[in-house]
């Protein structure tokens, strides 16, 4: 029927089929028509393997969704959130024509936060309401065992040692706040959400790079440490003649030196009460550069000026604070403010000006009403660079003494606060040095003793009382016996956290007693004063510092508390409520926060802890100590482990050392 021409091209065609690959050497006559049927077969191949590679990645896919709907109805329902997500992904299947009619019925079928799914309605999207709350005490079994899913996925990661990716902490935290939402328990989620927080690293090291990268933009806001040299200066101090401002609007000043988070200040901040003051050249000077800022977007935008003095070499001096420089020097600066960045632009002119000459107008920092004044030598390091400083603050000099002697002696008058560059007291006079010289006089009075702290508590911070075993309670603290980091309610001062347990992965000392307490318990303020200070902690919750005074060197600390009640500026007074206890506990310790009391030596980057139990006030110092021994027995006795708290340790109750803590 065939001819053998013929037939040995069927034969060739079927080995082709069969083999896959051909290797041939045709005749002339065959050669195109075989080169066209092994071309159009490799073409068929290609795209079968790439289509087949599709199906099986959405196959995968599909299987995935699918074991998770399984392994949903099983446990009784699904998230509001991982409804959405699974939705997501069905609809991306289904668009690409993948059959996933099973996967749509089994997802019709689930309960949803204890609600019908969306499908079910009817097609309505899920709301927030439908959710139903347990506060009304309505939460459905459904609800229920998909948080009790989520919450032993998380215990059980915890009980492990196990850690959260990037993608599942996500997820988890997620479905918290779904949960959040819904009406739980919001100090269990809390709790639960610090677990995650701690098991994810990303996290951790997140918060701590944006706080470092703070702290680097702060520190590179300072001007260089060697500023531009004037042709014809000398090296000679200057003699300052012009006053810095109206004098009859300054209500008082606070010495260089003040305590902060980077190193003691430089400047003195030179208090109006918001009155709107002129600002002058206290003596003849160069614009050297300045910056445009605001601290936040909400807040006002103001003005950073340095000069360079210009008869004398290696000296400037700096206004912080202003709200209306002279036209010539804002031609020299941006128009629009920077936020949280007040790195300065250099001048591209030669703008002096002559001592007395008017520089600028201001209504000071808001809500304070003060401003900042300093005045550096930058040929060498001043008084401040052995007490933890960083750039020109170092190089910081008390600059009332180079006044003559009427308008220094008129300054220290009004000078107050720290004596590390300066002394505030106005009776030296007779015994300064010469005008100019940069030899700050040795104090003849003190204002604060910078060993001894000048408050005692009139309270620590929360209700102690002695144990009642009908109610449980000694005061403010509940007894448990459910499990607590080291197995006890309060921390005292000098305790030893162990390396596996501490954030730093070596052993440290507590630099401040810590009290375990149900949230929702107040924290009240430790002394009277000032606030002075209300960060916000890596760890999302409060500080709130208070003051003797706004130019203290001294803190009075009640760390890791939530909703604050009071802010800078506020007054409180010993015993007042201030805020509540934080959830940051509830990782160790199921249902209870935590507050920390400290007192703070400042003066460095990193101050000196007291403990604060040696230093109450004589009013409550004898029955705080009392009652401390009583809570120390009755909680042993409570939890029948008498070595809880090693009372024969302690110098004073609460205090295992009296040695101040760095940190």
């Amino acid at each position: 029927m065939y001819s053998k021409g013929s037939a040995f091209v069927i034969v060739l065609v079927a080995l082709a089929l069969i083999g896959g690959a051909v290797v041939l050497n045709p005749s002339p006559e065959g050669g195109t028509q075989l080169a066209a049927i092994f071309s159009w077969w490799n073409s068929k191949t290609a795209t079968t393997r790439t289509t087949v590679e599709k199906q099986t990645a959405d196959t995968r896919v599909l299987a995935d969704i699918e074991r998770e709907l399984g392994l949903a109805e099983k446990t009784g329902g699904i998230s509001p959130t991982a409804y959405g997500a699974l939705d997501i992904k069905l609809k991306a299947l289904e668009s690409k024509g993948v059959n996933a009619k099973k996967a749509r019925a089994m997802l019709a079928k689930l309960k949803v936060g204890g609600k019908k799914s969306p499908a079910e309605d009817g097609g309505a999207p899920f709301t927030k309401g439908g959710i139903k709350s347990s506060a009304e005490g309505k939460a459905s079994s459904v609800a229920q065992s998909q948080f009790a899913a989520v919450k032993r996925e998380i215990e059980d990661a915890e009980k492990k040692g196990g850690r959260f990716g990037e993608e599942h902490s996500a997820r988890v935290l997620r479905d918290l706040a779904s949960f959040e939402t819904g009406g739980y328990d919001r100090s269990e989620i809390e709790r639960l959400r610090q677990i995650v927080y701690r098991l994810s690293p990303h996290i951790v090291d997140k918060a701590r790079a944006e706080e470092e990268a703070r702290k680097a933009a702060k520190r590179a806001s300072a001007p260089s440490v060697a500023p531009t040299q004037d042709e014809g200066c000398v090296e000679a101090p200057p003699v300052l003649v012009a006053d810095i401002t109206d004098v009859s609007k300054i209500q008082k000043i606070t010495a260089p030196g003040t305590a902060s988070s980077e190193g003691p200040k430089g400047h003195s901040f030179i208090w109006t009460g918001g009155a709107r003051v002129p600002i002058y050249a206290p003596v003849a000077g160069i614009f050297d550069s300045g910056s445009y800022s605001k601290d936040h977007a909400e807040s006002k935008a103001q003005y950073l000026l340095f000069f360079r003095v210009k008869e004398a070499c290696g000296f400037q001096f700096k206004f912080d604070h202003i709200d209306e420089p002279v036209s010539a020097i804002r031609a020299e600066l941006p128009s629009t403010p920077k936020i949280a960045d007040s790195r300065g632009t250099p001048s591209t002119k030669q703008l002096e000006f002559a001592a007395g000459e008017l520089i600028g107008y201001t209504s000071g920092n808001a809500p304070s009403g003060n401003w900042d004044f300093g005045l550096y030598n930058m040929n060498k390091q001043g008084a401040l660079s052995a007490h933890g400083c960083y750039a020109s603050h170092c190089n910081s000099v008390c600059w009332p003494d180079f006044f003559s002697v009427k308008k220094r002696d008129m300054y220290r008058r009004l000078l107050e606060g720290p004596e590390l560059v300066c002394s505030p007291s106005a009776q030296q006079s007779e015994t300064a040095g010469t005008v100019g010289s940069g030899q700050s006089p040795k104090p003849v009075t003190k204002t604060e003793n910078n060993s001894e702290p000048p408050l005692l508590l009139k309270s620590i911070g929360v209700d102690l009382g002695y144990f009642d075993a009908a109610t449980g309670r000694a005061g403010d603290f509940v007894f448990t016996r459910n499990p607590l980091q080291f197995n006890v309610l309060l921390t005292e001062f000098g305790f030893t956290i162990p390396a596996n347990q501490s954030a730093t992965r070596m052993d440290k000392r507590n630099p401040q007693p810590t009290f375990e307490l149900p949230m929702g318990t107040k924290v009240r303020s430790l002394v009277d004063g000032i606030v002075v200070e209300v960060p916000r902690l890596y760890s999302g919750d409060y500080s709130i510092m208070v003051a003797p005074s706004s130019n203290s060197n001294w803190r009075y600390e009640t760390e890791h508390v939530a909703n604050p009640l009071v802010k800078v500026g506020d007054r409180v007074t010993a015993g007042e409520v201030i805020a509540e206890v934080s959830p940051h506990s509830s990782v160790n310790n199921s249902g209870y926060g935590l507050v920390e009391i400290g007192i703070l030596n400042g003066g460095g980057n990193t101050p000196e802890h007291l403990c604060p139990f040696a230093y109450l006030d004589p009013s409550i110092k004898d029955d705080i100590q009392k009652k401390l021994r009583a809570f120390y027995k009755s909680w042993e006795e409570y939890r029948g482990d008498n070595t809880l708290h090693n009372e024969a340790a302690q110098p004073v109750p609460g205090c295992l050392s009296l040695e101040p803590i760095k940190g």
